[in-house]
């Protein structure tokens, strides 16, 4: 509302107009703090879903299996204690994301071997559950990156778990690491039904899903690829997505090589 004149009606009047602009200020926050909010508890109850399959799955043999060599509990015992430390260090990325619009991004030096002998172990209890096979290709020599780890890990779960959905039993998904020009480069490769090229570059869109009913199924929210664009972003990087229907998709993160100074 446009104001003139000086006298009381007219300061009333002023005063009345910034209140109101402070209101639809106060509500628009608001709005933004609500879905902040419905984007974070989805985000959580999706990343909490790999670490607990893993964690329900080696509990459960160890409940059921009547006989469990020292050696294999052990191991056992330690994906579940694991997987329990990544929930809570998850979780607390993700309110730090909720509450301060950023990701406190914790470097560590981390051996490629090292690293992926973790997430196998993870990983496949859950390929077997699907009937898939997981193929491993590392480099030969030590290779070296500078990242925080779990959330790496967690952009591999996500790619793993998308590519379980697009694909049928019997399928292989290779993790593949290969040492460029450009740098470390990181890459998930799968069999599956692929996707029509005019949609790839939808894919990161937070709640944006391929096929719903597919991912209902599944129990996806349509998070996976959002939170791998952002974890590739504060690593420096990108998502670079490449697919053809009917022969598979390639979904692949390039990361800058430290030479090991001991």
């Amino acid at each position: 509302m446009t104001v003139s004149g000086h006298d009381e009606v007219a300061e009333v009047a002023r005063n009345f107009n910034t209140m109101a602009d402070s209101i639809e200020h106060n509500v628009s926050e608001l709005e933004k703090l609500a879905e902040s909010r419905k984007v974070f508890i989805g985000n959580l109850a999706h990343e909490m879903k790999t670490p607990l399959t893993s964690i329900l799955g080696f509990a459960d043999i160890l409940r059921v299996k009547r006989e469990v060599s020292d050696p294999d509990r052990i191991d056992y015992a330690n994906v579940i204690v694991g997987e329990t430390k990544r929930l809570q260090v998850l979780s607390g990325k993700l309110m730090e994301l909720l509450t301060l619009g950023s990701l406190h991004v914790v470097l560590v030096k981390t051996e490629i071997h090292t690293l992926f002998r973790e997430l196998t172990l993870t990983l496949l209890p859950i390929m077997k559950s699907h009937k898939m096979e997981l193929v491993v290709d590392l480099p030969v020599e030590d290779t070296y990156i500078d990242v925080d780890q779990e959330l790496i890990k967690s952009l591999i779960y996500n790619l793993v778990d998308n590519s379980i959905k697009a694909s049928v039993p019997s399928s292989k998904i290779y993790l593949i690491v290969s040492i460029e020009y450009a740098g470390v480069v990181l890459k998930v490769v799968d069999e599956g039904v692929g996707i029509p090229k005019d949609q790839i570059p939808m894919l990161t869109e937070p709640f944006f899903m391929l096929d719903k009913a597919r991912t209902r199924k599944h129990g996806g929210a349509g998070l996976g690829l959002a939170l791998c664009s952002e974890i590739a972003q504060v690593h420096g990087s990108e998502l670079l997505i490449t697919s053809e229907l009917g022969k598979g998709t390639c979904v692949s993160v390039t990361l800058q090589e430290v030479k090991d100074h001991g």
